[in-house]
């Protein structure tokens, strides 16, 4: 028993180490704020033609911030899906995003908008 409770001690002191109980916090905070999109977008009083360009722009903008500055977009399915009801400026941001999934963010349409 005592020999559990020093590993576990360990491991705890190497987790504080390598800044994991910070890691934690900001992938709570990033599960919560998609929560907080998610919910925006179920709630929405809007035109049912208007929901796929609101439900992309806002995953557009959620990738710049959930994923970093630096980061490629990747791929989803999600947006994909929407592609073929969007339209204007989204549709074009979409479509970018797909034909470029590997791109750096800085790269996309959107960036400077942001």
């Amino acid at each position: 028993m005592h020999e559990l409770v020093a590993r576990l001690r360990l491991q705890r002191e190497e987790e504080q180490k390598a800044g994991l109980p910070g890691l934690m916090a900001q992938m709570d905070a990033i599960d919560h704020r998609l929560g907080e999109i998610d919910d925006r977008l179920e709630n929405m009083d809007v035109l049912l033609a208007d929901v796929p360009q609101r439900a992309a722009a806002a995953l557009l903008i959620a990738s710049i911030y959930d994923r970093g500055r630096n980061d490629s977009f990747g791929a989803s399915a999600t947006l994909d899906a929407l592609r073929p009801a969007l339209t204007g400026q989204i549709r074009e941001h979409a479509d970018h995003a797909a034909a470029n999934p590997n791109d750096e963010m800085w790269s996309m349409p959107f960036w400077s908008a942001a």
